[in-house]
Formats: C-alpha cells, sequence, structure tokens
C-alpha cells in the first residue's frame, strides 16, 4: 500500500461493511517491523510468567517456609498469569502429601497456533498441548 518514512512497507486491504446500522469504509493493516516487535514483546512476557510458574513449583516442593493450601496456590497462579496468556498455560493443583506441608503442582504450556492475533489485546491459541 506505502511505505512509511522509517522505510517499512505497509500492506493494506480496503473494504465496506455496515457498522451499527450505517456502511463504512474499513482498512485493514499490516506493518511486519509492528509485528516482529509485538511478537518480541509477547514472547518475552511468556518467558517471565513461566519462570515464575516454575520458581512457585521449586518453593512448592520445598517443605520448608509456611504451610500452604490449594486455594492460596490457586490464588498465586492466578496473580502470575496474566488473563491475556491464561489460554497458554495449565496447571493442576494436587493434595498436600502426607507428611509435606504444601500442595503438589503440575505446571505446562499449552502448543500455540502458527499465528497469534495482538492487535487491540486480542491473543489466539489453539487447544493442543505440550508438556
Amino acid at each position: 500500500m506505502y511505505t512509511n518514512p522509517q522505510g517499512n512497507r505497509i500492506y493494506g486491504y480496503r473494504t465496506k461493511h455496515v457498522f451499527f446500522g450505517q456502511e463504512f469504509t474499513t482498512l485493514v493493516l499490516y506493518n511486519e517491523a509492528s509485528y516482529k516487535k509485538q511478537m518480541k514483546s509477547h514472547e518475552e512476557r511468556k518467558a517471565k510468567i513461566w519462570e515464575k510458574l516454575t520458581d512457585l513449583k521449586i518453593r512448592l516442593e520445598s517443605n520448608r517456609g509456611k504451610e500452604r493450601d490449594k486455594s492460596s496456590v490457586e490464588r498465586e497462579i492466578n496473580d502470575i498469569i496474566h488473563k491475556d496468556f491464561r489460554a497458554l498455560f495449565g496447571y493442576k493443583v494436587g493434595e498436600v502429601p502426607p507428611g509435606k506441608k504444601k500442595p503438589t503442582l503440575d505446571i505446562w504450556t499449552k502448543k500455540e497456533l502458527d499465528f497469534v492475533i495482538l492487535e487491540f489485546g486480542v491473543q489466539r491459541a489453539d487447544s493442543q498441548e505440550i508438556r
């Protein structure tokens, strides 16, 4: 469609749609540089969440520290995993084993589709899991 001042090609598609009972011309734009930047940010955030979940799992495996119940662990997990990323991570909080003070935790990531829609904060992933 055009090249921006940084030399990046911007591709676009024009169509007409009816919104709220009125016809509008709609432009869909794609910028490769913006996509790469968004993907890098997305991957960094995903890695940080995985690091925090792994740290929580290690802390729960230790018998040191205060006692924890399932609900406190689930609350901490919900604080760690931002709502935009909940479809990408899976977990199961188990019972407290005999002789231990903390419940077990199983964590995994879910395989993503080849594309991720990042515009407007929307992200999509399929339901295939990898452990």
